[in-house]
């Protein structure tokens, strides 16, 4: 627990005090102090200040008087309650964190250095840091465990439950319209049928698991769920946890990741659960390692994780109302890497890491990213995630035309749906597309219901008036 605590003896009193008080105690020193509105955890946090303001202070005990030289702040923010040695103040409690104005550990290493006065033989023993270290926390932990132990958590999980409600109240209306609008969609676009089922019945399971609950049920998990959460809070699993308008935030700390017997440490992360949409977005926080702009060789530079097989599984959990298996899965996925499938390589996070051929990095930089997929090194670093750099970096119609990579496939799609409701641009199109051109394919897409609104008169699929231009022949394909 306390593992960044230097001085044993000061580890040593930290220890027993958090036996003592049967409550999660945490000590840091940070050249900063935390801001006012941290997000209250269930556990007394102890923070003392290091950083680069000096100065001296003549600190009156019982058993004489302590000079600290070292590191100490000139305030420490909003407090509720002062903690002084003496007349001098030395710090303060501020809801579960008890902040210091000078370093125990600097405070502990003075106490031990010997004196240059001669000690009186016939004096007892006192070690000074001893006496300040019982005066500050007999005065300071009594009020931050009491805080922690008063904390309003019912009122934290009231709210969570009442957001929760709400998210399931309008997730369920808005799945009862979305089934209504699919249905008809079935009809309509038959080339559609099968996703539309399969969401459909997505839906349905999860509709009909809210439905066999009753809403007390439903209550009681939240509360209970929001009661997990908590643990994994006091845990320190996560961090800085929010739960507002539909949405759970929380951050995580360190992730270690490892990998061919190396443990490669990257984050800390933010992690946003969007509940309403069953989203997820993954974005690095400051100090969180970069490489190429991306903190995590699965997670996009924008914040969208690549989930692969766990994509179901987090799907699965957020639709049925499971948050804190989604945590978890989320947390697992951080942990976890595929190698080959990565927009980046893992190995790079290493600070030791080194590129055994300098010719692979500097093709990179004088190369364009359709060059690295045309590229026939298999040992190049670079070609992975190639492909999506070269899509992420292109037009779509560069895409369609192109036809190196599997992308093009999605291009066509993508122009194929945006203009669904105009089947005969396709027809007007010169690309190299299978598509362009091709007059049967745009009665096909659409059985006709389309035609009537065609600009396109001499195509022999226009109804026409005129039986002399019924009879025309069909107009020539543009060439591709």
């Amino acid at each position: 627990m306390f593992d960044n605590v230097i001085h044993p003896g000061l580890k040593a009193l930290l220890s027993f005090e958090a036996t003592r008080l049967q409550v999660p105690v945490e000590y840091r020193e940070t050249t900063d102090f935390p801001p006012s509105s941290t997000p209250f955890v269930p556990r007394v946090e102890i923070v003392a200040y290091c950083g680069r303001e000096v100065g001296g202070l003549s600190l009156s005990l019982s058993g004489g008087t302590m000079a600290y030289n070292g590191p100490l702040a000139a305030a420490c923010g909003l407090l509720d309650e002062e903690v002084r040695v003496g007349d001098v103040l030395v710090g303060g409690v501020a809801g579960n964190r008890i902040v210091l104005r000078l370093s125990l550990e600097s405070m502990f290493q003075q106490a031990d250095t010997p004196s240059s006065d001669t000690p009186d033989p016939t004096a007892p023993s006192v070690n000074l840091a001893h006496q300040v270290f019982d005066t500050i926390f007999g005065q300071a932990l009594t009020l931050a465990v009491q805080n922690v132990r008063a904390y309003d958590w019912r009122s934290e999980a009231d709210t969570y439950v009442r957001m929760k409600l709400d998210v399931l109240d309008r997730s369920t209306r808005e799945w009862r319209e979305e089934i209504s609008r699919n249905d008809r969609n079935i009809d309509e676009k038959t080339w559609e049928i099968m996703g539309l089922v399969t969401r459909n019945e997505r839906l349905r399971e999860a509709l009909s698991g809210f439905q066999d609950a009753t809403r007390m049920q439903h209550r009681r998990r939240a509360a209970e769920e929001h009661g997990e959460m908590i643990k994994l809070l006091a845990a320190g699993a996560i961090h800085n946890l929010r739960c507002t308008d539909g949405q759970v935030d929380f951050e995580t700390g360190k992730i270690t990741v490892d990998h061919d017997d190396y443990d490669y440490v990257l984050g800390p992360f933010r992690v946003e659960l969007n509940l309403a949409e069953s989203a997820v977005r993954i974005t690095g926080l400051p100090g969180a390692p970069k490489v190429d702009g991306y903190t995590h060789p699965h997670v996009a530079s924008g914040g969208t994780p690549c989930l692969g097989n766990m994509a179901p599984i987090i799907a699965k959990t957020m639709g049925a109302g499971d948050v804190v298996g989604a945590i978890g899965t989320v947390l697992e996925f951080l942990r976890s890497y595929n190698h080959g499938n990565g927009y980046v390589d893992l190995m790079r996070w290493n600070p030791d890491w080194q590129d055994d051929d300098d010719k692979h990095e500097a093709c990179f930089d004088n190369s364009s990213s359709h060059d690295c997929v045309v590229c026939s090194d298999s040992d190049c670093p670079y070609r992975d995630g190639c492909e999506h750099r070269c899509w992420e970096n292109h037009e779509r119609q560069d895409c369609i035309d192109c036809g190196d990579c599997g992308y093009r496939d999605t291009a066509i799609q993508q122009c194929r749906e945006e203009h669904e409701n105009e089947p005969w641009v396709c027809t007007e199109c010169s690309s190299s597309c299978s598509y362009a051109g091709d007059l049967s394919e745009c009665h096909d897409a659409h059985d006709g219901d389309r035609c009537g609104d065609c600009p396109q008169t001499t195509c022999r699929h226009h109804p026409h008036d005129d039986k002399e231009n019924e009879d025309a022949p069909e107009a020539e394909a543009p060439a591709a």
